[in-house]
């Protein structure tokens, strides 16, 4: 649904409106502009900038500036600028001057600073910058050495897996996994983190790890033992082996 802001009071509009412009918001119900107290018609509305502004979803929240040699946030640099007696005006040159070091992206809370390493769908790169461009539709882009500006919203942080499992495939913190022992080939399912008093500790001297139920239970058949060693040597007995062979066999058998 759309909506529009009054920006400026003007004799056709509700004297009321004129109090309180800043708080007057007009929604479309696909006919005409809505308020409180009065209704406008479409063209009204959307073809007069110089009274009426969209109200436009925000995106993303500024969070920090490069300033001065130094890192500061919007609170600061406020308080610096109005703080020796600057104008407003003043006050938005000098933030236009600056670089963006890092923003809140709002539909999912993820940070973004300078210097991360992110990901799209085709590619992974590190932000070398992050900068506001009207001339692509407005918002926010972030660019790197090697890719042209990509916007906010088309990136997700890049992390590094905590471990491969054994077959093959990499874990993340918060994902789960399959834990077999190599000694007593007792499974267990646990969910890894970084933190290991909330997750599965990694200790692959002593363990085995799967992405799957399946694949644990698989290489469990396939390792345990199925049958003792007296059966082994009661088989091979049935064979004309030589006693070297048998004593070969065994002492590899017991070396795995």
């Amino acid at each position: 649904m759309k909506k529009y802001r009054l920006k400026k009071w003007y004799p056709s509009l509700p004297f009321e409106w004129k109090l309180y412009k800043s708080e007057v918001i007009l929604k479309f119900d696909g006919r005409k502009y809505i308020g409180d107290i009065h209704y406008l018609n479409k063209n009204e509305v959307e073809n007069n900038p110089e009274f009426w502004e969209e109200v436009v979803k925000k995106e993303y929240e500024i969070l920090s500036f490069k300033y001065n040699r130094g890192i500061v946030t919007r609170n600061e640099i406020n308080r610096s600028t109005y703080g020796r007696g600057q104008s407003k005006k003043e006050n938005s040159e000098i933030l236009n001057l600056t670089e963006i070091y890092s923003v809140r992206r709002l539909s999912d809370g993820k940070v973004f600073t300078v210097g991360d390493i992110v990901k799209t769908i085709n590619s992974t790169f590190k932000i070398t910058k992050i900068v506001q461009d009207d001339a692509w539709g407005g918002g926010l882009f972030v660019e790197s050495r090697n890719e042209s500006k990509i916007p906010l919203k088309h990136i997700q942080p890049y992390k590094q897996p905590l471990f491969t499992t054994e077959d093959g495939v990499d874990l993340y913190e918060g994902d789960k996994c399959y834990v077999v022992d190599k000694n007593t080939l007792q499974k267990a399912h646990y969910t890894m983190a970084e933190d290991t008093e909330q997750g599965a500790l990694y200790i692959p001297h002593k363990n085995i790890y799967f992405s799957t139920r399946l694949k644990a239970i698989l290489w469990i058949e396939e390792n345990e033992l199925k049958y003792s060693e007296g059966d082994i040597k009661k088989t091979l007995n049935n064979f004309s082996f030589s006693e070297k062979f048998k004593k070969d066999f065994f002492n590899n058998l017991n070396n795995k």
